[in-house]
This record gives structure tokens, C-alpha cells and sequence, in this order.
């Protein structure tokens, strides 16, 4: 049985040192654990990286993401980050499509469509999100919504690569809301992105492409999450900040 994905984003909190505690008492935490029924991916800020690589060890489901990369490979791109840049300090996975960098920062289909490419390239697995604004979702029109970021930004990758994305779905208007899609629209959603990469590659890969759900997800509500057919893990973010909030989200799921 494949272990529950968390996918902790931290977006920008935490400063240099107070990063590196919350990950000592995460680690604190697994090692009284000894749970082999997660995999947990921190996603801090740049300058967190190689700080948090050097706390990190081989025996614990632990690994290191980063929040974004560039879509290129190096450049005169002032204040960005490679994937090279970041496979060298020992990072794992790459959020890529966040809502926020699509509307904050204006990142259409084929820039992330390059940067998940430039990503693999430098062997860092896509967390690639996916998700629709609440009009999308009132006139009815969001799983065409989603299809179209999945065929712009994913589909036109080989089986292989495919199968080292990671897909989170993360409807906009639940993210840090507290609002979220019922079960069965939940489920509806996971069954049609798998659906897409049925039709376009075969069932099998479909059925093995881990997804993940996110948005406004906590202690309280992460077990029924993890309930829903098709829900492999949850993407995670004011919740994980805390340890005070992500530890009995840990433990919830276990």
C-alpha cells in the first residue's frame, strides 16, 4: 500500500531560524512515530533549502520541495531559481501552477508547461495544481476548466514523465477560505482527471498518478479528505506553518 502523500506549503512564513525548528520538531516527531504510512514534502521558501536539507535523514518519509522554479535553465533572470538550482541543494519536488502564481504572477499554460519540464529535466518531481475559480464552478464549467489546464501544462509529456507528476487539485476558491467542495464533488473531480490521462495514455497510468486535494485542509477535516476514492494525499497550507496545527494534523491521519 502506497504511503498518504502531505505536501506542506509553507508559503512565505518563517524566517531562516524558525524553519529550521519547526523541522526539528517534525523530525522529533517521526522519529517517535516510526510510521511508514506517510510521506511528508515540505515545501519552505528559497532560503530554507539547503538548511532543512542538512536536518533531513535517509530513514525517515521526509523529503524536500520548493515553492517554484524557473522555466528556463540559467540566465540573466534576476531573482529567480533553476531547477538546477535547486536539484543542487537537494530538493525532491517543485510545486508548479499554484493558483497564486497563476494569478498573482501571471504564469499561463505554457510557461508552467515549460517549468514542469525544466523541472524533470533536472529529475525534481511536479506537484502540479490544478484548480478553478468559484464562477467556473457555479456556471458548471469547471471540469472543462481543469481538463484544459491538464492538456495545456501536463498531457504532452511521455507515459514515463507523466508518471513522475504529482497532481493536486485545488479548487481557488476553498484555498485558506475555509470553504470546500463536498465528497462527492471531490471524488467527481479526481475521477475525471483521471479519466483525461486514461484517454490520452492508458488506464493503468491513470490509476497509478498520485492525486492529491488541497485547500482550507486541517485537523478537523483531513480524515474525510483521505476518505474520498481516488484521494492519494492533501496538499496543506496555513495548517502546516504551526506545529501546533500540522502535528495533530499528522496524527489525525494516522
Amino acid at each position: 500500500m502506497k504511503p498518504i502523500l502531505i505536501a506542506a506549503n509553507w508559503k512565505m512564513h518563517k524566517t531562516l531560524s524558525e524553519g529550521q525548528e519547526l523541522t526539528s520538531t517534525l523530525i522529533n516527531w517521526l522519529r517517535r512515530q516510526k510510521t511508514s504510512e506517510l510521506q511528508i514534502i515540505l515545501l519552505p521558501s528559497f532560503i530554507h533549502l539547503t538548511a532543512i536539507h542538512s536536518l533531513l535523514a535517509s530513514d525517515l518519509p521526509l523529503a524536500l520541495g520548493a515553492q517554484n522554479c524557473h522555466d528556463k535553465a540559467s540566465g540573466a533572470f534576476t531573482g529567480e531559481v533553476s531547477s538546477a538550482m535547486l536539484a543542487s541543494a537537494g530538493v525532491q519536488y517543485v510545486l508548479v501552477g499554484h493558483s497564486e502564481r497563476r494569478g498573482v504572477y501571471q504564469e499561463d499554460h505554457e510557461v508552467l508547461a515549460a517549468k514542469v519540464d525544466a523541472a524533470l529535466a533536472e529529475g525534481i518531481r511536479p506537484i502540479f495544481c490544478c484548480g478553478e475559480p468559484s464562477h467556473e464552478r457555479t456556471q458548471h464549467t469547471h471540469e472543462a476548466y481543469i481538463v484544459k489546464q491538464l492538456e495545456k501544462s501536463l498531457l504532452h509529456l511521455s507515459p514515463a514523465q507523466l508518471a513522475q507528476v504529482i497532481i493536486a487539485y485545488e479548487p481557488v476558491w476553498a484555498i485558506g477560505t475555509g470553504h470546500i467542495p463536498d465528497a462527492d464533488a471531490i471524488a467527481a473531480m479526481q475521477k475525471s482527471i483521471r479519466a483525461v490521462i486514461a484517454r490520452r495514455y492508458t488506464p493503468s497510468l491513470a490509476e497509478d498518478v498520485r492525486l492529491l486535494y488541497g485547500g482550507s485542509c486541517n485537523a478537523q477535516n483531513v480524515q474525510s479528505f483521505l476518505a474520498i476514492e481516488g484521494v492519494d494525499g492533501v496538499l496543506v497550507g496555513n495548517a502546516s506553518v504551526q506545529a501546533k496545527d500540522f502535528l495533530p494534523l499528522l496524527e489525525a491521519v494516522l
